[in-house]
C-alpha cells in the first residue's frame, strides 16, 4: 500500500464542462448505453463531446483520473509540465448489473474512456463509496481484480505499479439495506480496505489513502463537504506531482518561458498560503511562555509547523502545509494548553 502524504504545493484552477457519451456497442450484445460524465479536463470549449482535442499535449505526460461522485471536489490538476484529464459519474460502482451506465468496468471497456487511457501516463480511480454500501467487499474484491486485468490486457503500458492507482475507501455512515447499521458498514468498508491492499501486491497496483474522517462528510454521512474538499484535491495533486518526479528528468520536455515559471512560483506560493490558513491552529497562551519555550514545547510534542505568525492579544496562531500535521496538532493541543499554570509544569518537566 502506498501511504503518500508530501508537502509540496503548487497551482491549480478550475473548468467543467459537461457531455453526454455514448460507449460503442460491445462483443457481447449490449446496446449503446446513455452515459452523462462530467469533465473537469480541458476540452475546446465548443465541443460537446470529448475527443482527441483534449489530449492535444501530447508531448507531455497525461493523467487520467475516473471517479464518482467525489470527483466535484476536484479542480483541474494540469499544470504546464502535464496535464490531468478528470472525469465524474454521481453513482459509479465498480461493477452494476442492474444499471450499466453506473459500471465502471463497462465503462473502462468503452470507446470514450479507453482512448482516455490509451494515452495517458498513469491512471488514478477514485472509485468505491457506492460499492461498499451496496455490496459485500470480497464481491468487489473481485469485481476491482478483473477491472485491473482488463487495463494490463487492453493497455499494455500501464502495467507498472505506478501506472494504476486506487483510493481506499473514505469512511461512510449512511446506512443501507445491506448494511442497517454504521457499525456494519465499518466493517466492510475495513475489510474492503484490508483486501485492496492484498489485491495490490497480487495485481501490481498502487493505492493512495486521504485522510478524510467522518468529521469531514456533509450531513448524509457519504459526501465529502466543500470546505473539507481540498484535503482529496491536495493529496491527489501531491501524488500525481509525486508520479510526475519519478519520470527520468531526461525524457521531460521543457518549453517555459522565465515569466512561467515566475507565474508557476508565485502560484504555489499564493496556494501555499492559503492551504496554512485554512490550516491554522489558533490557541490562547499566557505571558509567561517564551518563544524558545513554546517551540521546545511543540517539538517535544511532535508537533512540526510551517510558521508561527507574530502573537496578539495573547493568541497564538500555528500554521501547517500538511493536513496530517495539523490534525495531530488539533488533537493534541487544548484550548489551555499555553496557561501559565502548564509552563511553569513544562520549565519543571524539561529540568
Amino acid at each position: 500500500m502506498m501511504n503518500y502524504y508530501p508537502s509540496a504545493s503548487h497551482s491549480t484552477s478550475f473548468t467543467s464542462n459537461t457531455s453526454n457519451l455514448l460507449p460503442p456497442q460491445h462483443a457481447d450484445g449490449n446496446s449503446h448505453v446513455p452515459i452523462n460524465l462530467q469533465s473537469v479536463s480541458h476540452p475546446d470549449p465548443q465541443s460537446t463531446t470529448f475527443t482527441s482535442r483534449q489530449h492535444k499535449l501530447t508531448t507531455q505526460p497525461v493523467y487520467f483520473i475516473l471517479a464518482d461522485s467525489h470527483g466535484r471536489a476536484l479542480p483541474s490538476l494540469s499544470t504546464n509540465d502535464y496535464q490531468v484529464n478528470i472525469k465524474f459519474l454521481s453513482g459509479l460502482h465498480w461493477a452494476n448489473e442492474e444499471c450499466i451506465r453506473l459500471c465502471a468496468k463497462t465503462l473502462l471497456d468503452s470507446d470514450i474512456i479507453s482512448s482516455d487511457l490509451s494515452v495517458c501516463t498513469s491512471t488514478i480511480l477514485l472509485i468505491g463509496t457506492n460499492s461498499i454500501r451496496n455490496d459485500y467487499a470480497p464481491i468487489i474484491i473481485n469485481q476491482i481484480a478483473s477491472i485491473v486485468d482488463l487495463i494490463h490486457s487492453q493497455h499494455p503500458h500501464l502495467r507498472a505499479k505506478s501506472n494504476i492507482t486506487i483510493l481506499s475507501s473514505f469512511p461512510c455512515v449512511n446506512k443501507s439495506s445491506l448494511f442497517p447499521s454504521t457499525q456494519e458498514l465499518a466493517t466492510n468498508i475495513n475489510c474492503y480496505n484490508n483486501l485492496l491492499q492484498e489485491l495490490a501486491l497480487r495485481k501490481n497496483f498502487s493505492i493512495l489513502d486521504v485522510p478524510i474522517t467522518s468529521n469531514h462528510l456533509k450531513n448524509d454521512g457519504m459526501h465529502i463537504h466543500s470546505s473539507h474538499f481540498f484535503i482529496l484535491s491536495d493529496t491527489i495533486d501531491h501524488y500525481i506531482h509525486h508520479l510526475y518526479d519519478q519520470i527520468p528528468k531526461t525524457s521531460r520536455i521543457h518549453n517555459r518561458s522565465r515569466d512561467a515559471i515566475t507565474r508557476r512560483n508565485t502560484n504555489r506560493h499564493i496556494k501555499q498560503v492559503a492551504r496554512q490558513q485554512q490550516q491554522t491552529v489558533t490557541r490562547s497562551i499566557a505571558h509567561a511562555w517564551k518563544l524558545h519555550d513554546f517551540k521546545q514545547y511543540l517539538q517535544h510534542k511532535q508537533i512540526r509547523y510551517n510558521r508561527l505568525p507574530e502573537i496578539r492579544q495573547h493568541q497564538v496562531r500555528i500554521q501547517f502545509n500538511d493536513i496530517h500535521q495539523y490534525n495531530h496538532a488539533e488533537a493534541t493541543l487544548s484550548e489551555d494548553e499555553f496557561n501559565e499554570m502548564n509552563y511553569y509544569k513544562w520549565l519543571n518537566y524539561e529540568h
